[in-house]
């Protein structure tokens, strides 16, 4: 396995190399054609940062060069578990869509060292990203799930890109999906240790 601690600018030239695993839990293929280039565009930083420049809340694994892409491989992997869990009240567009989420959620990060990159996805993207992907119209929905990674975090930060409430047709207030990607950010960033995070595919939907 690769050691994301000890990155080389060669080992990260190829996203699809990166993150080959996870892109194949993404079923719509013009989905995957879309944050393949949406990571082909990413700044160079996120594949050497690490994690968290404070060093206070994720993993100390995470804290050398390349603990950003470490720590959104987890991430992902959280999120297929809940997803799993939660497979009655998503489709496989939403589903995608989150996967997708999940690999650029912190793209910009590593650029900015600060929780303000969390606004800066739609215009940075979308002057990176052809007429051609645009049209395949999954940039936009991976960009909205990405804003609202953060949830409340930092407090009063950024509240207007809180991850979003839905009511449903009983009228019962719900969880909009996007919530699933900032439950399985907080995972990943909070529990150091846990056995989802270790190198296993705990995917039971998606083989």
């Amino acid at each position: 396995m690769v050691n994301y601690n000890q990155p080389s600018k060669e080992r990260f030239a190829d996203p699809r190399e990166v993150f080959n695993h996870e892109l194949t839990k993404i079923n719509d293929m013009e989905a995957r054609q879309t944050i393949v280039a949406m990571l082909e565009a990413a700044p160079e930083e996120f594949w050497f940062a690490p994690s968290a420049f404070s060093g206070k809340y994720h993993s100390p694994d995470e804290f050398g060069l390349g603990g950003q892409v470490l720590h959104t491989k987890r991430v992902f992997r959280v999120l297929m578990v809940l997803c799993d869990a939660h497979i009655r009240d998503l489709s496989d567009e939403d589903i995608d869509e989150l996967l997708c989420a999940a690999l650029l959620h912190d793209t910009m990060a590593g650029s900015t060292g600060s929780p303000d990159h969390v606004s800066q996805y739609d215009s940075y993207y979308a002057d990176k990203l052809s007429d051609e992907i645009k049209k395949l119209n999954w940039w936009d929905g991976i960009i909205d799930a990405a804003e609202h990674h953060m949830g409340r975090w930092p407090p009063n930060k950024h509240p207007g890109l809180y991850p979003k409430w839905y009511v449903d047709p009983a009228d019962e207030v719900c969880p909009g999906y996007d919530w699933f990607l900032h439950e399985a950010d907080i995972i990943a960033t909070k529990f150091d240790g846990l056995q989802i995070l270790k190198d296993k595919d705990y995917s039971i939907r998606r083989k």
